[in-house]
């Protein structure tokens, strides 16, 4: 089984905010969903964060974090089997700042949390336009990113497939081609700039999950 794109949306950027406001998406109804929400911000020291999708909590992908030494921060978040159809996604925190939450969703995914890798990559002071991250990914799976940018992103901004955004000019999803390892890379219009790539790999759906995804909807 292989893991397939489903839907995208993104909340925009907001501006002097502690949250993000439910933002609209319709999710499909295939079996072994998975959402990947993946969340920009403009200080490295929020605390509390609480990202879900049509009520189901999301589980941040720690590996995706990066952290709190670089002046913004990119990470993602995995929420399982969220409710197929009409639904919101939003995100909270303690400590106003920018913010810009994307939601890639898939189905096919495997619904252990363990099976999806996280990364993420940066540069700050003098460096090429462009960043890459490469994702260690196997045929079926689907790797997704999110790219940020503090000035602006040429065109698409990604070389792999743009999913949401380019918000702002500044923070954009992508998603990639699930045939194997596969490298995002994000160009600015500008060299010099700070930038970071957030990543996933989304493992699909083993015959255990497939398995059980047709009890549950039998």
């Amino acid at each position: 089984m292989a893991a397939t794109f489903d839907a995208a949306a993104s909340s925009g950027f907001q501006f002097t905010t502690t949250s993000i406001p439910a933002t609209n998406i319709t999710v499909g109804s295939g079996s072994n969903r998975i959402a990947v929400l993946a969340l920009f911000m403009s200080i490295n020291n929020a605390s509390g964060i609480t990202v879900s999708i049509g009520g189901v909590s999301a589980t941040l992908v720690a590996a995706s974090d990066t952290g709190t030494s670089l002046a913004q921060r990119t990470m993602i978040w995995l929420a399982f089997n969220p409710p197929s159809g009409a639904q919101t996604f939003t995100a909270s925190w303690t400590g106003s700042c920018n913010a810009d939450l994307g939601c890639v969703t898939m189905s096919g995914a495997s619904q252990t949390v363990g099976d999806h890798v996280g990364s993420f990559t940066f540069h700050t002071g003098a460096n090429p336009a462009t960043l890459s991250l490469t994702i260690t990914s196997a045929n079926g799976d689907l790797t997704s990113t999110i790219g940020f940018t503090l000035n602006a992103y040429a065109g698409s901004g990604t070389n792999q497939t743009l999913k949401w955004g380019i918000d702002s000019t500044e923070a954009g999803g992508d998603i990639g081609p699930g045939t194997g390892n596969t490298t995002h890379t994000w160009t600015d219009q500008l060299t010099n700039q700070d930038m970071l790539i957030s990543g996933v790999n989304v493992k699909a759906a083993s015959v255990s999950d497939v398995l059980m995804g047709a009890m549950l909807s039998g």
